[in-house]
């Protein structure tokens, strides 16, 4: 499974402010040389999980993607009950709306 490109260029970004140079991955590790080092270590734990701590969802974000899954699920049922594409129209305004409440500035 390849690395995201994503946390390549967080870590390469890191590796700058930290001083570190030439980062690479092998084994599905990340390498770089610190400050001073003339052989490659590991890069810090707490470098990539700081990296997944601002990409990942937060408490509220999980709590409304659930709701707006059951709703979802809900209004495909109502509809098929119902044979009238409203509740699935509604069901996709809600969805819709959720997905723009979770925009960064909003959480």
């Amino acid at each position: 499974m390849p690395m995201p490109n994503v946390l390549y260029q967080y870590l390469q970004h890191w590796c700058q402010e930290q001083g570190w140079t030439d980062l690479f991955i092998e084994h599905r590790q990340f390498w770089a040389f610190p400050p001073g080092s003339f052989m490659p270590v590991p890069v810090p734990r707490s470098a990539i999980e700081r990296f997944y701590d601002k990409h990942t969802l937060s408490p509220q974000a999980k709590i409304l993607s659930l709701a707006v899954l059951v709703l979802a699920l809900g209004a495909i049922a109502w509809t098929a009950l119902t044979l009238s594409p409203i509740p699935l129209l509604l069901g996709f305004a809600c969805c819709a709306i959720a997905v723009g409440l979770q925009e960064p500035e909003y959480l």
